[in-house]
């Protein structure tokens, strides 16, 4: 029993203790023999404590107005482990078995007072999450291909008018996998090899039946990068990258920033407005710009411009009706 001591007096304070909270001596000693059928006298447990502090630095501290011990050092701070709780429950890619399965393990990692506050903050479950059940075997399974350079197959899923989503591709999707990338709360796969030429992109939460197909992918071109990729096609939309210039109310530039990052160079169109330049795609662009209709104006190229002139017209024939 006396190798088991160490890791069961550390699970015990990582569970009932932290930063706010102390457990007693005694109580410790009676966990020890009811959790795991030590029996450990107080002198004895209190050098093996030290020893942890000695050998580990394992951050045990004793309050003495408590007469308690506290781990201060737990796998991640209580910021950090909501920070992870609170993006899983957010993402909506995760459907909620396996986001309540990740959640329960990152909070099993700190003391059941922080599990107990994030679950009263939490207090409502999130009803945009998928239900997409292969989403981690999916995973894994493109993971392990990309690191071996193996195409894939894959089905394709889509929502009917049942609610939930079914396979509308009637032969398996043959794909060279490069990246994973993240974007608005989704994940997404980044492949060539597909009906179009250079990178396309499918959400992770509609792909099922992922299988290795173990022949390898080809040279990626030297010009094909799949950062700069991803970083230009706002909401995901594929197709060429142009310039695209936009007018922006000087209260807003924030969204301009949420939607297309730091890395844009705003400058004054006038006392009203901010003009700046980005790289996206004719299809995103005409999204940011309806999503948006109220403070941004689709400035250039005049193409694009007329488009969206368009779709106006006959949004606002649709709504004269």
């Amino acid at each position: 029993m006396g190798k088991l001591q160490a890791p069961a007096i550390l699970e015990l304070l990582v569970q009932e203790s932290d930063e706010s909270h102390t457990l007693a001596m005694s109580n410790l000693v009676n966990e020890l023999d009811f959790q795991y059928g030590i029996t450990a006298e107080r002198h004895s447990l209190g050098r093996k404590i030290n020893s942890l502090n000695d050998d580990y630095d394992m951050g045990i501290e004793y309050d003495n107005a408590d007469k308690g011990y506290r781990l201060t050092k737990h796998l991640f701070t209580r910021a950090e482990q909501f920070m992870l709780c609170n993006a899983l429950h957010a993402a909506t890619y995760v459907n909620k078995s396996i986001s309540d399965e990740l959640i329960k393990k990152i909070l099993s990692t700190g003391s059941r007072y922080y599990k107990a506050e994030f679950q009263s903050i939490i207090f409502h479950p999130n009803p945009r999450k998928v239900e997409n059940e292969q989403l981690m075997q999916n995973m894994d399974t493109v993971e392990v291909a990309i690191m071996n350079g193996y195409k894939i197959s894959f089905d394709y899923m889509h929502y009917e008018l049942d609610m939930h989503m079914h396979i509308k591709n009637k032969v398996p999707i043959i794909a060279e996998p490069r990246y994973i990338a993240y974007q608005g709360a989704q994940a997404y796969l980044i492949i060539t090899g597909g009906r179009h030429k250079g990178f396309m992109v499918y959400r992770f939460d509609k792909i099922a039946n992922a299988k290795i197909i173990k022949e390898k992918v080809s040279y990626l071109d030297s010009n094909m990068d799949a950062c700069e990729f991803s970083n230009s096609k706002l909401f995901m939309y594929t197709g060429d990258t142009m310039n695209v210039t936009f007018r922006i109310k000087k209260s807003k530039l924030d969204l301009l920033v949420d939607s297309f990052g730091l890395n844009i160079h705003p400058h004054e169109y006038n006392d009203e407005l901010y003009e700046c330049t980005v790289k996206t795609t004719d299809k995103a662009a005409l999204i940011f710009a309806q999503k948006y209709i109220d403070v941004v104006e689709l400035a250039s190229p005049r193409e694009l411009r007329e488009k969206m002139r368009t779709l106006l017209s006959k949004a606002a024939e649709m709504y004269s009706k």
